[in-house]
């Protein structure tokens, strides 16, 4: 009794046939289903539609003799290397309809042939190919009408000049139909890159703006530490060693942030990040001497995951923005969830200090506090035009700049969906 193991050490039929992953099953079922079908529904159709055709035109036409069958039976079978060979299917089936013409047998169904294999050649076939093969089939079946009407197997007149244009079209509509359909799907295939590079860039600006957020907090955090280290490190090392500390926590953290934002690139999501961090985020900033100030209303609870993170990153930006360029100050931050909104407002208040002013980067040396551009457009940096963007991504905005008086404002108003209100005081 045969085993599977002997079917597959078989001949070479047998290994193309059965197959141990079955592909060459799938791939003749699928010659099968797209070739041999078509054409064996197409010759049933070709044959009995002119047999039936030929009742109504003979004469003048002649009758479908054995000769005339086969040329139908040759016409339907050009139909399977449709999809391998459109062009050499066109100019067949284009000398088999002419001939078939000028024969002077029945017009019917035959013509069915030659547009589908226009249409073929249109669709998968450059445009210029595709004009010239549809002339030459054109010139073939009028030939083959001309030859018909020349040996008397045709009507004159009106009736002559409507079948030569139908021949004409027959072959020149179907191509322009295809080229047609050929180009709309190159334009869908385009907009569909388009599409896919747009959404790249829009990751990879997002990365970056995740990536601007924790490297530029944490090294902002880094550099005031040590510089309070430094500052006291004569005088007081019990405080230069708690700087110190603080330098080693905020590093590790910024490390395991970052490596968790750049795992974001290998899975489509928001970052599970947000305002559940803002209690070690003001804890980070208030060990380097900044005094914040909290106002939560609202149960945040139940924010979006993209609202979520947007807030935490306008409190995290912002506090980076007074601890590298406002020295001194005194910061208050309130979070607002009404209907339909969430309002962040961070604002700072110069104070006095024995603590060095923040450097301005441009000039290399100390500025006067509450004077270096925040904005984000200027030399200092791109944080608040970063944030400007998430905003705007969310559907809300942005605002910032001076008070009145000295000191800045932050104000985030981004549009999520209303839970119960309730205050609390941090």
């Amino acid at each position: 009794m045969p085993t599977p193991a002997d079917g597959c050490q078989g001949g070479p039929g047998a290994a193309t046939v059965v197959g141990m992953d079955g592909k060459p099953m799938v791939t003749i079922g699928r010659w099968l289903h797209a070739d041999v079908l078509p054409t064996a529904v197409a010759a049933t159709v070709l044959i009995a539609g002119s047999s039936k055709a030929g009742k109504d035109q003979v004469p003048p036409h002649r009758s479908i003799d054995a000769a005339g069958y086969v040329l139908l039976a040759l016409a339907a079978a050009g139909l399977m290397v449709r999809r391998r060979a459109p062009m050499a299917m066109l100019m067949l089936e284009s000398l088999l309809v002419g001939g078939y013409l000028a024969a002077g047998y029945p017009h019917g169904p035959v013509f069915l042939t030659v547009a589908v294999a226009a249409y073929t050649v249109g669709l998968r076939l450059e445009p210029r190919a595709s004009v010239v093969a549809a002339g030459v089939a054109t010139s073939l079946l009028v030939t083959g009408s001309v030859v018909a009407v020349a040996s008397g197997y045709a009507d004159g007149g009106w009736t002559y000049v409507f079948t030569l244009t139908a021949t004409v079209v027959v072959a020149g509509v179907p191509a322009l139909i295809g080229a047609l359909l050929r180009k709309a799907r190159q334009a869908a295939a385009l907009a569909d890159e388009e599409a896919t590079r747009r959404r790249i860039d829009q990751e990879r600006l997002r990365m970056a703006r995740e990536v601007h957020d924790v490297v530029g907090h944490s090294l902002s955090v880094i550099s005031l530490q040590a510089g309070v280290a430094l500052h006291v490190l004569d005088r007081r090392p019990e405080q230069a060693q708690v700087s110190l500390e603080a330098i080693r926590r905020t590093s590790v953290e910024a490390l395991e942030e970052l490596r968790a934002t750049l795992a974001l690139t290998r899975a489509e999501r928001t970052p599970l990040t947000g305002l559940g961090r803002l209690p070690g985020l003001l804890t980070e900033v208030r060990l380097v001497g900044l005094p914040v100030e909290t106002v939560v209303e609202g149960n945040l609870a139940a924010l979006p995951a993209e609202v979520d993170l947007a807030a935490f990153r306008v409190v995290q930006e912002s506090l980076t923005n007074v601890l590298r360029h406002a020295g001194r100050s005194r910061v208050h931050v309130e979070l607002r969830l009404t209907a339909g909104q969430l309002t962040v407002d961070v604002t700072d208040t110069p104070e006095p200090s024995d603590l060095p002013a923040p450097l301005d980067a441009s000039a290399g040396q100390p500025a006067p506090r509450g004077t270096l551009d925040r904005s984000g457009h200027g030399r200092s940096g791109h944080g608040l035009a970063g944030l400007r963007e998430r905003a705007a991504e969310l559907g809300g905005s942005v605002s910032a700049g001076p008070r009145p008086g000295g000191g800045w404002q932050v104000r985030a108003v981004l549009p999520t969906v209303t839970t119960a209100l309730s205050g609390v005081t941090v």
